[in-house]
């Protein structure tokens, strides 16, 4: 029996002290040896419906969108390229080794929390986020739901900061099946329309 002070409850949405960033030995010695992380881009993930999803979970909120204002969310967001380091809130999880640390042969790297906010303190592009799982809009913490009742109900056009915002909200909410990971994100969402396609990558000290 696993003791229950290892798995956090991801339900309350916060970051723990340390994450975990499971991986092979190869990227380890490049982490190390460049004192950065790197961001995977979007076509990288290994859920090839992901970002997709989010806009099935929008279908379900009370407010009954149509197909005309989902795709307008849709292609509001879609301009916004999407980079991601994954962690785990777990340091030892059986599925992220096999998953993600070459099949048991690689590493469970801890990273500082704090020392990832001090790393993108200021950035508007970039956020430590921790995952939500569900499936429908009345499923997810209260905080989350409240960005998304904000955006499908509001009648005026959205700035910029908040679509980036809303950006963010499509890569941080999973099905529920994924919630065995416990995973925060580090988050980076860029609008591609502006020609910076690089983001700058995280120095962890």
């Amino acid at each position: 029996m696993h003791d229950a002070r290892q798995y956090p409850d991801m339900s309350k949405l916060e970051i723990p002290e340390v994450v975990y960033h499971y991986t092979s030995n190869d990227v380890l010695l490049k982490i190390l040896e460049h004192k950065a992380l790197r961001l995977s881009a979007k076509h990288h993930l290994n859920d090839t419906l992901e970002g997709d999803q989010f806009f099935a979970l929008l279908k379900t909120h009370p407010s009954a969108p149509d197909s005309l204002r989902i795709g307008g969310l849709r292609n509001a967001l879609d301009p916004f390229e999407f980079f991601v380091t994954c962690f785990s809130s777990l340091g030892d999880r059986l599925s992220q080794w096999r998953g993600y640390a070459a099949n048991g042969t690689g590493v469970s790297i801890g990273f500082k929390s704090k020392a990832i906010l001090n790393a993108i303190k200021g950035s508007n592009e970039a956020l430590l986020y921790p995952v939500a799982y569900a499936d429908e809009v009345g499923k997810l913490p209260t905080d989350r739901a409240n960005t998304i009742n904000a955006m499908l109900t509001s009648t005026g056009s959205p700035s910029t900061t908040a679509i980036q915002a809303f950006a963010k909200e499509r890569w941080a909410i999973k099905p529920p099946g994924f919630a065995e990971e416990h995973e925060p994100r580090l988050v980076v969402t860029i609008d591609s329309r502006s020609g910076k396609l690089q983001p700058i990558t995280p120095s962890i000290r």
